[in-house]
Formats: structure tokens, C-alpha cells, sequence
């Protein structure tokens, strides 16, 4: 393992180029400044020596530019393009692919009380309560009334082309329930 203290360092912004190649399109680095305001820069971007090429860090960089910042702390790595480019999309799909502890994630931001990280908006809290905070059990009977046996039954899904789902529709507009409808097409094949 290379020693990070040894390839880290400050250099002025103005020497990195950022990635245009950088496939993540994130729309708004709002909360990035939010939180280099409230912290402080505590990752590093990487950067392609041979180049300057921003690796890992572009919507960082853009932040730590609209606030005004002249330099930053630079991870230098000695990547060919390849490996770059590897490395970038790595970085990319790594952030992606995050999951969280619904119950974990509402108990730490309980903790911080009124002083949310930045990133956490009240509507980004109540869209977070609405996915990880289940309705209690007689909201949800108030909301959908008791279960009945169909509720059970196992739910079939196929792709058929246009023509086949308009026959499907057909019937199902002569039958009660895609119950009757099903069973009309099972005893007629």
C-alpha cells in the first residue's frame, strides 16, 4: 500500500482539470458547498499525475470553485488512462449502489436534533420517514381495510405486444374481475 501522506498535498485549483468525460451528471452540488462550509474538505480528490486530471472529486472541485476556494488537498495517484478511467467509474457506481438502515439512518439523524448534516432537507427527512417509517397497522387498515383471501393470491406479470394486451383488455372489459377474465382465457385455449 503506497503511503497517502507522501502523495498528498495542496495545489491550487486552477492546475486540475476536471474529468470531461465524468459521467455522473448530478444536477446540483448545493449540499457539496453545504458541506465543505460546515467541514471543511475531508476527502481528498484524486488526481492523474501525468495530467492533472481530476479522477475522483469533479462535483468537489465545482463546489470548492463557486465558493471561492483557490486551493485544495490532492490525492496524486500515477494511473494510466485505463486505470483512470476504471478508478473514476468505480468511484461512480460505488456511490450509487448505497443502501441504508432505514432504522439506523432515522435514529442518527434523531441524534443530531435541529442541526441537520447538510444534504438533509426537512422534505428530503420526510421523504426518508415516508420510506423507512412504517404506517402503523390501523392507519394502514383505516387506509386499505381489512385483507381478503385475494390478497394472497400470487400475482402474474408478462410482457405481451400491443396487439395480445388489447385482446387481454377485451376481455376483461366483458368480465367482473381479471380473476373471471383469466379463467375465460384458460378454459378457451
Amino acid at each position: 500500500m503506497d503511503d497517502i501522506a507522501l502523495d498528498t498535498e495542496y495545489v491550487k485549483l486552477k492546475h486540475l482539470v476536471p474529468d470531461p468525460a465524468n459521467p455522473n451528471r448530478r444536477e446540483s452540488i448545493v449540499d457539496i458547498k453545504d458541506s465543505l462550509r460546515a467541514f471543511g474538505q475531508d476527502q481528498d480528490l484524486v488526481v492523474q499525475r501525468d495530467t492533472n486530471r481530476i479522477i475522483k472529486g469533479n462535483h468537489r472541485y465545482k463546489a470548492m470553485l463557486e465558493l471561492g476556494w483557490v486551493q485544495g488537498r490532492v490525492k496524486w495517484v500515477d494511473d494510466d488512462d485505463l486505470t483512470a478511467t476504471r478508478r473514476g467509474l468505480a468511484d461512480n457506481r460505488i456511490s450509487e449502489g448505497r443502501e441504508f438502515d432505514g432504522g439506523d439512518l432515522m435514529a442518527l439523524l434523531d441524534e443530531c436534533g435541529d442541526e441537520l448534516p447538510p444534504g438533509f432537507t426537512p422534505e428530503y427527512i420526510e421523504d426518508l420517514k415516508a420510506k423507512y417509517i412504517p404506517d402503523d397497522l390501523d392507519a394502514l387498515q383505516d387506509k386499505y381495510g381489512d385483507p381478503d383471501d385475494t390478497d394472497f393470491w400470487p400475482t402474474i406479470r408478462i410482457k405481451v405486444p400491443p396487439d395480445i394486451n388489447q385482446r387481454w383488455e377485451d376481455i376483461r372489459k366483458e368480465r367482473d374481475s381479471d380473476y373471471e377474465a383469466m379463467a375465460y382465457l384458460l378454459e378457451h385455449v
